[in-house]
């Protein structure tokens, strides 16, 4: 499952490092899910609520420092645009970015595909 999650991701330029990174945590991530709701066996069934879960449960379980914890919600961020969840669901979160501050652009995007109806 988390193949094709990562296959949507596109790094431009972000280090091997980061990448790695990044893949590690959201594979961390994704096998909380499938411990939790071993009914989800596709990306596409990864619903709201489950990553509710995740950020509201596991993540607080898990009694990372503060710093590990902003990564995993930058990962979880990351994860959320590449199963192509809407504004909706960052909102819901709490993990929104407002553009307005500025800052540095960003390096890894995602890539838009239809999802299977």
């Amino acid at each position: 499952m988390i193949k094709a999650i990562l296959a949507r991701i596109r790094w431009n330029g972000l280090s091997e490092l980061h990448q790695r990174r990044h893949t590690s945590r959201s594979a961390a991530m994704f096998n909380a899910i499938q411990q939790r709701f071993p009914h989800l066996k596709h990306p596409e069934q990864i619903q709201l609520k489950h990553i509710r879960w995740l950020k509201d449960v596991w993540l607080v379980q898990q009694a990372y420092a503060d710093a590990t914890q902003t990564d995993y919600k930058r990962t979880l961020a990351l994860l959320i645009s590449a199963l192509e969840g809407d504004r909706h669901w960052q909102k819901a979160l709490k993990i929104e970015k407002n553009s307005s501050k500025g800052g540095r652009p960003e390096k890894c995007r995602t890539i838009r595909t239809r999802r299977c109806q």
